[in-house]
């Protein structure tokens, strides 16, 4: 009996296995062919080795651990890359499948720009810009703190709206030159802000700093002059660089500087300081978030000068942009005679800053009416 029961045991143990092995993926799976770098040295069980039977199909098959077969430490930089740490802003960080595909798998040698091709399923931009290769262990902070000072620097960047980023997630072209960096650095190898804020660098780069960094002034705007470095806030952060009420000292840091204006002759001498004692500057510091700021009428991003096109304080622009706020007077402003002429191209037909100014506008219906209203017809 015992003999017995065990070749019993031994042919279901036997016909099971033969079963697994005559086990057909394409009977079911017939659209599913293993094409690319594994087409000639894996099986389908290779990969799904918790498939044995067609159970499957009703409890579901195990997630697929690419680890098996390849080195761990593509798990270790997996864990580590900036989708990974950037977990409140990257909903689905990318997996081993979600970049190189599942049964099609084409090694990245293959591509002409493997990043464009690989990483354009997610950043659709035209141009992707990376400081290093992905499956690499980045520098780490260790590193950069054996020049830097840890107590100086780590303060900051951790209130910082960056913090959950390390030095080379900005400092790319540093990290490759770590020997090196020390020496004068072009605008363009102290931080790659493009590498995340791509869509931003176009506008940036078509505005009047960017057209004036492009031809070698290296003291225009960068985004570290306006936001800050290690310290970057929030844009709405009370404290951020770049916030309404604190724009104009940002400016005004180079545009009220008596050795920026004389070196780029500039047309307008301390904005800032006449901004901070006009209307709208009054306004503001009194916490009227309507009132007008910097960027209210010279853009954000997309700053450009008077004659630039799509300049928003050119004569036929200015009246459109200050009637963000006074849509009633620059549409009565539109039926006079002056708006008539600037449309015809006529320089001397007034637009609003000829009888407000620009920087130093005054309100008209204080106590000192009759005086504003004096001061307007003299400009």
């Amino acid at each position: 009996m015992i003999r017995i029961f065990y070749l019993l045991l031994f042919a279901i143990l036997f016909s099971s296995n033969l079963y697994s092995k005559d086990l057909d993926c394409a009977d079911c799976h017939d659209d599913v062919h293993i094409k690319g770098v594994h087409q000639d040295v894996l099986d389908c069980t290779d990969c799904h080795d918790d498939v044995v039977d067609e159970s499957h199909s009703e409890t579901g098959a195990k997630k697929v651990q690419c680890i098996s077969c390849h080195d761990e430490k593509y798990l270790t930089t997996e864990k580590s890359d900036i989708h990974h740490r950037l977990k409140n802003v990257v909903k689905n960080p990318p997996s081993c499948v979600s970049c190189h595909g599942k049964h099609s798998i084409i090694s990245p040698s293959k591509y002409k720009n493997p990043t464009k091709r690989i990483c354009s399923k997610c950043h659709t931009k035209d141009r992707v810009v990376f400081p290093s290769k992905y499956h690499i262990k980045q520098k780490s902070a260790k590193d950069c703190y054996e020049c830097h000072d840890k107590e100086e620097y780590e303060p900051i960047v951790v209130k910082s709206i960056h913090s959950n980023l390390t030095c080379v997630d900005c400092h790319g072209y540093v990290s490759k030159n770590i020997e090196e960096h020390q020496d004068s650095l072009k605008p363009n190898q102290v931080s790659n802000c493009y590498s995340c804020h791509d869509d931003i660098a176009k506008i940036h780069k078509e505005s009047v700093h960017g057209i004036s960094l492009a031809e070698g002034m290296e003291d225009a705007a960068k985004c570290w002059d306006c936001h800050g470095s290690h310290d970057i806030k929030d844009v709405k952060a009370d404290d951020s660089r770049v916030n309404d009420k604190n724009i104009g000292q940002t400016c005004g840091a180079c545009h009220d500087d008596p050795n920026f204006e004389k070196k780029h002759k500039m047309s307008f001498k301390f904005p800032e300081k006449t901004y901070s004692k006009s209307i709208h500057g009054l306004l503001n510091i009194a916490g009227d978030k309507k009132s007008a700021s910097c960027v209210s009428c010279h853009g954000v991003h997309d700053i450009k000068n008077r004659v630039q096109v799509g300049s928003q304080i050119s004569p036929i622009n200015l009246p459109h942009t200050c009637a963000k706020c006074h849509s009633e007077v620059v549409a009565e402003y539109k039926n006079s005679i002056h708006w008539i002429r600037v449309q015809r191209g006529i320089k001397e037909a007034p637009v609003c800053n000829d009888c407000h100014s620009e920087h130093s506008i005054a309100e008209i219906n204080d106590k000192d009416k009759k005086k504003n209203l004096l001061r307007m017809q003299e400009n």
